[in-house]
């Protein structure tokens, strides 16, 4: 499931993807604190998320890695949306329901 911050994250899942199939998937256990090093240690470009406080949205775009926000369900069900062009994202945690983009769901296209 997708989880509300990175702070109550128990684990991430790490898909590696071409054009829009999934070819492998690894879940990992960082420390919060350092989950955005692990993640950017992986080759990480994107992250699917609920919601982000500001330092996280921070520091994953100094890591140069795109946050998709607003998502909500099994991760694997919003990986395949995503590589589709068809993740839906709610109007509360979206940027993009108010004119700013956080990604490629259905409000920043």
């Amino acid at each position: 499931m997708i989880a509300e911050t990175l702070a109550v994250a128990k684990a991430f899942m790490l898909f590696d993807t071409e054009e829009d199939e999934i070819l492998s998937m690894e879940t990992i256990t960082p420390l919060y604190e350092k989950a955005v090093s692990v993640l950017s240690s992986h080759l990480v470009d994107t992250v699917i998320c609920r919601n982000l406080d500001i330092k996280d949205m921070i520091d994953l775009s100094r890591a140069e890695i795109e946050i998709v926000g607003g998502a909500k369900g099994k991760a694997k069900s919003c990986v395949l949306q995503y590589i589709n062009g068809t993740l839906e994202c709610d109007d509360i945690t979206c940027p993009g329901a108010s004119g700013g983009c956080s990604g490629d769901c259905s409000h920043c296209r």
